[in-house]
């Protein structure tokens, strides 16, 4: 790439004609990130604002800078005026990477839950890590390669890597998390999905959107730039996501457990250790049996396979790929060293995932109590707090709360926040439930008080590896806590 390729994005430019074939060596918006011959984007963010870093940018070493504001262009360097700084870093990163995601069918999924396992579901629908990636967040994956990412929806430099690293191994499909703030921060502008779904719609994030409109109208972001050669799968179950049928190009299809849809399920029976799903798929009755259980593991299920029947698999590979599909990181993920008690790890944290975590455990067969280690997250949607602490007083039998990652929000006013939905329910602090700060010794104090028969739920941070306190990160992992005190406890591993 050099830099006359930037010219067609551009209001304005001070390039000087010697300067057109100087060559971009890689495009960066974080100014600490710059080597000799980057090119620099300016984006406006929530804290800091790319423009109050376009000088040491150029001491660093970059060739050129993109810009939004007029009254800092200068003749000083060379650099490009915009209209919209993070649409042409969408537009250039893809042009650097050679434009990958137009060599790739992208599989768009967004909802505030079931991104995760819908994903990782619909790759497995669609044959596995050699016919699809998956970026999320978990992380990327694709062939024998895999990364860690910082966000659920990467910026676009990195989705456009991401991808390239798709086409270079040949692998037609791109699946991905699309998350309301990678939607309203435009990180994936630019991008064409041939098919986006909409697993679910429910309260989280109102930190960042402030109200349940504006929330639902940056998910609207991702249907509103689908094309009329696009298939839009939605939830019908779902009243807010019913709307999307009006705010689209694409051709909207429907799925659910409990509303006539075009993929739908008619019944759900047990066969010994599997469940059988009765689904009818675009008027065509079909039977499924699958490892699975649990209702929100059905809604994703009953989606991936809804999307790999759009992206033209066979039935007849629908039903082998559902019948033992994979275990996604972090997601109602069973800790099973042979201990008397159930052990879950999962990602719950919100009100629904929440909700959704206890019905999935309440119909455990024989299980006796419920005990719950839990938080919330800091810097985040407060109001959802007391609510999940209301859920967990209703639906527990007795709760632990703890951190989850408090970043840079004071711990005990987070738990304060959670404490005024369990008292609310009329629960009494060390009858009913116990506040522990240290979530690891919160942890082994759920496993300590769990007896033969009992569940313990683990959740809010699932997969992750580290928790986030003020500025540091400290190493952290659910699941490594729960195995090591059970490996103190004498108890072997199962595998």
């Amino acid at each position: 790439m050099i830099l006359k390729d930037i010219l067609q994005y551009s209001l304005g430019n001070t390039l000087k004609t010697n300067e057109e074939s100087l060559i971009v060596r890689n495009i960066v918006f974080d100014s600490r990130k710059i080597i000799p011959g980057s090119l620099f984007v300016a984006i406006k963010g929530i804290n800091l604002d790319g423009h109050d870093f376009i000088r040491e940018a150029f001491s660093r070493g970059a060739v050129a800078s993109v810009v939004e504001k007029e009254e800092l262009v200068s003749s000083d360097y060379p650099m490009f005026l915009v209209k919209d700084t993070r649409e042409t870093l969408a537009y250039l990163s893809q042009i650097f990477y050679n434009n990958p995601s137009k060599k790739l069918n992208i599989i768009g999924v967004t909802g505030t839950n079931g991104k995760t396992s819908t994903v990782f579901l619909i790759r497995e629908m669609l044959g596995g890590q050699f016919q699809g990636a998956v970026s999320g967040t978990v992380g990327f994956s694709v062939a024998n390669y895999s990364e860690t990412l910082n966000e659920t929806t990467p910026d676009s430099v990195t989705l456009a890597r991401l991808m390239d690293i798709t086409v270079a191994n040949k692998v037609p499909y791109f699946v991905m998390e699309i998350s309301s703030h990678g939607l309203k921060q435009k990180r994936v502008f630019n991008i064409q999905p041939s098919l986006a779904v909409f697993t679910s719609f429910s309260r989280d994030h109102l930190d960042y959107h402030k109200t349940m409109e504006n929330y639902f109208q940056a998910k609207l972001l991702l249907f509103r730039s689908l094309n009329e050669d696009s298939y839009a799968l939605i939830n019908w179950d779902n009243p807010w996501i019913r709307q999307v049928k009006n705010h689209t190009r694409a051709k909207v299809l429907t799925y659910g457990l409990e509303s006539k849809a075009d993929f739908q399920t008619i019944s759900i029976t047990g066969a010994g250790r599997n469940t059988v799903l009765n689904l009818i798929l675009m008027g065509k009755n079909e039977e499924f049996e699958t490892s699975y259980k649990g209702k929100f593991n059905f809604y994703n299920l009953l989606a991936s396979i809804a999307a790999g029947y759009v992206c033209g698999v066979p039935v007849n590979l629908l039903k082998e790929r559902a019948l033992n599909p994979p275990k996604v990181p972090g997601r109602m993920e069973k800790i099973d060293l042979g201990q008397p008690y159930q052990v879950f790890v999962d990602f719950a944290h919100n009100p629904e995932g929440l909700n959704m975590a206890f019905q999935f455990l309440k119909q455990l067969k024989g299980r006796r109590r419920i005990i719950i280690v839990f938080g919330a997250v800091g810097e985040g949607d407060v109001e959802k707090r007391p609510l999940m602490g209301r859920i967990s007083a209703h639906e527990a039998d007795y709760s632990i709360i703890t951190t989850d990652n408090p970043k840079n929000e004071d711990p005990e006013s987070i738990i304060e926040n959670i404490r005024v939905g369990m008292q609310g329910a009329g629960k009494v602090e060390g009858k009913d439930y116990v506040v522990i700060l240290n979530r690891q010794e919160a942890i082994e104090i759920g496993l300590t008080l769990a007896q033969e028969n009992d569940v313990v739920l683990i959740a809010g941070r699932g997969h992750e590896t580290e928790q986030k306190i003020g500025s540091r990160k400290v190493f952290l992992d659910d699941r490594e806590v729960v195995k090591n005190y059970l490996k103190l406890q004498g108890f072997p591993q199962n595998g």
